[in-house]
């Protein structure tokens, strides 16, 4: 009976895919080569045939290789969109976005989205800086709101009247950040 058949097969398959995605972020991020991802990929799920560790980590590195092209195209396409606005708006969805999905981004091994570089032809350095600090205490404002039935309306108000000047969607987000942080 190989590791794939038999009790406890699920969890070891699901033992093996973790690990060879741990190892394959590794491996594109540059930090290890791929016989040192291999053995850290029988040391974390032993038990496989050595074919079966290299599909995994292709696997990983194929899929890990296409979420990092899709979160490429999605940021190209936020940063566009934020250029559209005017420099707090602008800031805001960037910063915001930075803020809540950063770790993904380094985890892509892309990083943060450098706003005074992105945004920097278009405002000044002092501009951008006000726009983020302003736009972080609209986060941590939003933070403070928890999901509560029929009080998203009076909730959004509290917020918008609060931090006057950023759009709907930049509140929107805020407030939604708020009630999933706080359910």
């Amino acid at each position: 009976m190989t590791p794939t058949e038999g009790p406890g097969s699920e969890e070891r398959e699901l033992r093996l895919h973790r690990a060879s995605s741990r190892q394959g972020r590794e491996l594109l991020a540059g930090g290890i080569d791929r016989a040192t991802a291999l053995d850290r990929l029988r040391a974390q799920a032993p038990g496989f045939d050595e074919d079966r560790y290299e599909t995994a980590l292709d696997e990983a590195v194929a899929q890990l290789g296409r979420l990092r092209q899709w979160s490429l195209r999605r940021r190209a396409q936020d940063i566009a969109e934020a250029r559209q606005h005017d420099v707090l708006n602008a800031v805001c969805a960037l910063h915001y976005i930075n803020r809540r999905y950063g770790r993904q981004y380094l985890a892509d091994g892309i990083g943060p989205i450098e706003i005074h570089r992105v945004l920097g032809d278009l405002w000044s350095a002092e501009d951008v800086d006000e726009a983020i600090a302003r736009s972080e205490e609209l986060i941590q404002d939003g933070w403070q709101y928890a999901p509560e039935p029929g009080a998203y309306e009076e909730q959004y108000s509290e917020l918008a009247a609060a931090h006057p000047g950023f759009n709907l969607h930049n509140i929107n987000r805020a407030l939604d950040w708020g009630h999933t942080m706080n359910r």
